[in-house]
């Protein structure tokens, strides 16, 4: 491991093809770069608490990434354009903006609960994802309860998702979130404002499940 110090940034440190910041107040690491000749899993060492945007963008040769449990927050468009085929996210509120955007390998990603949100664009173009939720074994997309908003065009062209599963604390599905997607069947959220063309071009989508609302609750 070699080290440097760069006026007022802490120190600049590398581990084979990753460079991290270590932050002389608090003592937080802060994973920046990812060389893009990296093959295969990488492995993220504990005690790194943040990934900073782009660091794995375009690393068309990296297939996994595995995560310490002190990871907090990952940047936008971390994961971008590269080779990575699944993913098994540590606990986060947000999937920030572009995040996975243009992962044509990635096939399943496992999140954790507690996730509030994915931002736009966030899958866009994951166009062999199949799966996405806290379980192992989840068939399609399947949000924790206490998830609330789905960015736009979150799930654009993802071709291969074919069921949604979202709960009923999602408040917002916002503009094109599922547009050109493999959709076949949602499970819709009862209060949830829909964003203009969330759903278009779903040539699939040919069942939308509602909702058991109480007969009082709907004037009968």
């Amino acid at each position: 491991m070699m080290g440097f110090y760069g006026q007022g940034l802490g120190m600049l440190y590398r581990e084979g093809n990753l460079v991290f910041k270590s932050r002389q107040e608090g003592g937080q690491n802060i994973l920046l770069h990812c060389e893009r000749d990296a093959i295969g899993e990488v492995v993220i060492p504990s005690g790194v608490s943040k990934i900073e945007a782009g660091a794995f963008q375009d690393c068309k040769a990296v297939t996994s990434i595995r995560f310490p449990e002190s990871v907090t927050e990952i940047e936008d468009r971390a994961f971008a354009g590269s080779g990575i085929m699944s993913l098994n996210l540590p606990r986060l509120e947000r999937i920030k903006f572009r995040l996975c955007a243009g992962c044509k390998a990635l096939k399943s990603v496992r999140v954790q609960e507690g996730l509030i949100a994915i931002d736009s664009s966030a899958f866009e173009q994951c166009e062999v994802l199949e799966s996405l939720g806290v379980n192992a074994d989840t068939e399609g997309l399947e949000l924790p309860i206490g998830f609330e908003e789905l960015g736009e065009s979150a799930f654009r062209s993802c071709f291969n998702l074919k069921i949604a599963k979202l709960p009923q604390t999602v408040t917002a599905i916002n503009y094109a979130a599922f547009c050109y997607s493999g959709l076949k069947i949602i499970y819709y959220p009862q209060n949830a404002i829909v964003g203009y063309h969330a759903f278009n071009q779903c040539k699939n989508l040919h069942q939308v499940v509602l909702p058991q609302v109480p007969m009082q609750s709907m004037g009968l």
